[in-house]
Parts: structure tokens; sequence; C-alpha cells
């Protein structure tokens, strides 16, 4: 016979694996179930999610005009009684999977594949929108430790001052035994808010924005609670660069290339902590289109992919391969012309030339004003290529630190020379129509980590 000690024991371990929303699922909840109205949503539509009709939803909430909902709003999901609380949506960050988010918001794979639409671990990717079950609307913080090799269950709770069946019952484990080394487990009751398949002292890995788009600058942050901290990693198939901020701080930039295919790309990372301990971790994550008007035009035949520009390319990409550890500017970069309005082609554009396919893009933003109108540096950096060029005419390159690159094309005089330091606004060139240009323009772009990007988005914000 066990003894009462053991029966005592079992019990509590029992109770700590039914979660309050395994438990809530054979009751109905007071106050009913709540659903956060997202953007894009319509009565219709939240209907068929959960098999209700319009009329149900209209009279459980009182509608007067059903088709006036806004995002942002809660209404009451009536006779729903599968999950309980406030379900909200969320996008899954880097380093989220079902099982931290399942452990974190306590609740059940087959609830959580229902909310989602049947998702499986593997189609988890960062940037998907996952609706959640939380008490009131607020998403729920969680510490987290790592179990570490030759560590046991009862040592590492012990350590943390709490239950090894709370423990095991909050991380929805079948047993004490089946923590097994490197396992990263949510503490209840605490309030950590860091990725959940990190180890503990990530206390953030975020990129912006989510998901990434075509042609823009997607800025990767980390945070490790102030300790030293190194990290290395790839985004699509470009290699990352991480700067340090602060202690414990990183950031890294790169660009999303304007013609990648939308769908899913590997991002990974590796990384070592403060006590010599490595980690690394990848997960798939969502590209989107730029929404990039085309266009088509007419050229000489012999200007097409022809060898002069290809060579022309690459002697462009090693100038703007240099990685530089110091960030030159700071804050929003300033126009690079006196006619900020005068925009003749947009960046993004994709290009059909003599009726090719639209196979091709604008890399850069043209700005007119005609011949003589200065060229102007938008932010502080150093000149790294001064000079003439077959296809780009006379060429300015800008060095901004960390990886940052601004070019200068077809103009009529450069008035800087490599070596130079440049700061916001001083002059140094003036616009024409040298190289292959069919008339007076500025071309400018900015590179970011090797990649041409939206030179907009660097008027309009800071990075990082």
């Amino acid at each position: 016979m066990k003894s009462p000690i053991s029966l005592a024991l079992a019990l509590v371990f029992l109770m700590g694996l039914l979660t309050p929303y395994e438990a809530g699922a054979q009751q109905t909840n007071a106050d009913g179930v709540f659903y956060i109205i997202q953007s894009g949503d319509t009565l219709s539509t939240i209907a068929s999610r959960f098999g209700l009709t319009v009329d149900q939803i209209v009279a459980a909430n009182d509608l007067i005009n059903p088709d006036q909902i806004s995002a942002g709003t809660q209404i009451k999901l009536p006779g729903v009684d599968w999950v309980r609380g406030v379900l909200d949506t969320r996008l899954v960050n880097f380093g989220e999977t079902m099982r931290t988010l399942s452990r974190r918001y306590e609740v059940t794979f087959p609830t959580f594949s229902r909310l989602n639409g049947a998702v499986s671990p593997g189609q988890l990717f960062v940037g998907y929108p996952a609706m959640l079950p939380t008490e009131t609307g607020e998403f729920l913080a969680g510490d987290r430790a790592v179990l570490a090799t030759e560590e046991t269950s009862l040592e590492l709770t012990a350590a943390a001052g709490m239950n090894v069946w709370m423990v095991a019952g909050q991380n929805r484990v079948a047993g004490t035994a089946r923590m097994l080394a490197g396992d990263v487990l949510i503490l209840p009751g605490t309030t950590g808010t860091g990725p959940g398949a990190l180890p503990s002292p990530i206390s953030r890995l975020s990129l912006e924005p989510l998901p990434l788009v075509q042609g823009k600058t997607t800025v990767i942050r980390a945070s490790a609670a102030g300790e030293p901290l190194t990290l290395s990693g790839a985004l699509v198939d470009r290699p990352l660069t991480f700067y340090t901020q602060d202690i414990g701080e990183l950031v890294a930039l790169q660009g999303v290339h304007a013609m990648l295919p939308t769908g899913l790309y590997p991002f990974a990372i590796e990384g070592t902590l403060a006590d010599g301990s490595g980690f690394s971790y990848s997960q798939l994550i969502a590209v989107q289109s730029g929404g990039y008007e085309s266009e088509s035009l007419t050229v000489d035949v012999d200007y097409l992919d022809d060898p002069q520009s290809q060579s022309e390319n690459e002697f462009v990409a090693e100038v703007i391969a240099p990685h530089s550890l110091i960030k030159l500017w700071d804050g929003f970069f300033v126009l690079p012309t006196p006619y900020g309005d005068t925009i003749n082609s947009y960046f993004g554009t994709r290009r059909s030339y003599n009726d090719s396919p639209f196979d091709y893009f604008h890399t850069g933003v043209d700005w007119g004003g005609g011949l003589g109108t200065p060229v102007l540096a938008p932010a502080h950096g150093v000149v790294v290529f001064a000079g003439e060029l077959v296809v780009r005419g006379n060429a300015t390159i800008i060095d901004h630190g960390w990886g940052v690159y601004t070019g200068y094309w077809h103009q009529e005089e450069i008035l800087v020379q490599v070596g130079d330091e440049v700061v916001p606004g001083q002059t140094i060139g003036m616009v024409g129509t040298t190289g292959r240009s069919t008339g007076a323009h500025l071309h400018w772009e900015v590179w970011v980590s090797g990649v041409q990007v939206e030179p907009l988005d660097w008027l309009f914000r800071t990075y990082p």
C-alpha cells in the first residue's frame, strides 16, 4: 500500500497538471468568453471562426449596427465553452513556439490548434498572428529557467523558491523525470517577458517590422538583463553583424531584398552568455510584399545585362561590403536635395525593359530639380568612393557606419573626395545627367548590410 505522503504528492502533482483552462473546459465562465476584434475582422468572419451565427453575436452584445465594429473592441462569444477568458491576437516573436506559448498561457495543444486553424508546431513562424486566451486581455508574463546538465528539477525549483510539482504543472510536463537538461521552463507567478524558448538571461530578442517586408530595413534587438552577451546569426541568406549599444544590449540591421519572393525564410541565432554557456535557435520568419508598382521602359538592347553593368555592380558591392564598427549617423536622415517634392521614380518599382518580364526593380529614389541642383549629405559619414563610373556616371558613396551606406549617381560635379568626413546638409555635389541617364536627376540609394532598401524610410523614422 502506498504511504499517505506518496498519495498526497501524487494528488498535488495531478492538481498541478490540471491547468485553469483545462479545468474550465468542464464549466461555463460566469462572465463568458470574449474576443478582441482585430483589424480586417467582420462579424461574419468571427462567427465562422467560432461556429456561431452573426445573429447570435449581435444578440449577445446588443449591437445596434453590426456593420460598425472597430478593432480593439471586446465582444462576447455566446455558447463558446471550450476555452475561457479574453481571446486576443499577437504576432509570434522569435523564440516563441507552440510549446512555450501553451505553457505561458496554460492552454492545451488541441485548444491552441483550434484557436489558430489547426496550426502544427512547425508552422508557428515568426510573425504568425496567434490567438491566445488571456484573463483580461493582457498578455501573460513569466520568468524562465533552463535546466542545466547534471542539475535536477528539484534543485532548479528549490533555487527558484518554488514547488517542483507546480512548475511541472505550469509547463505541462507529466512528471519531474520529463524535465530534461536544456529545457526552458516557465516559472509560475513570475513576471518575465523574454522569449520562451531562449535561456533566461535573454530578456528580449525582437525583430521590426513583423512580418518582414520586401525592400525594408529590419532591426533586430537583443537584451540580456545587463549581462555581457555575444551574438551571431543569419537572416534569410545574409549573415548578421551585431553591434553593442550597452552592456547586454545588442542590435543588428539587415535589409530585405526588394525582389525576394514572399514566403517563409530561415532566421538563426547563436550566442554566448556571461557564464560562457552557448545557445542556438532557428525559426522560420514571414516575408510579405512591399506593394510596389510596376512600369515598362524601352532602352538600348545593348544596355540589358551587359558585362559592363555586371562588373560595375560587383565593384560597388565590394565598396559597400565593410561594416564600420562606429555608428556615425544620429536620428533622422535629411533630404539629399532641396527639392524634396520632385520625386520622378520611387524605390522598388518593378521594371520591364523592352517587353521583358518584370524581373528588374528601381534600386533607389530619383529626385528632379535640374542641372546644378545641390546634392546634400543626409547624415554624418565618411566618403569611401568619389569618381566616374560607366553606368552610374559621377558617383559618390558615403559610409555611415554599421553597414549603412548611401549612394549618389549621375552627378554633374563631385565636390568631395575619398576620406572626407561629411555632415548632414553639406553640399557634396551637383545634380547632372552623367552615365546612363536620360535627363538631369539625382538617383539616391541606401544600402543596409549589402542590400538596397527603401531610402524614404530613413527620412521618416530613426534607425535603430
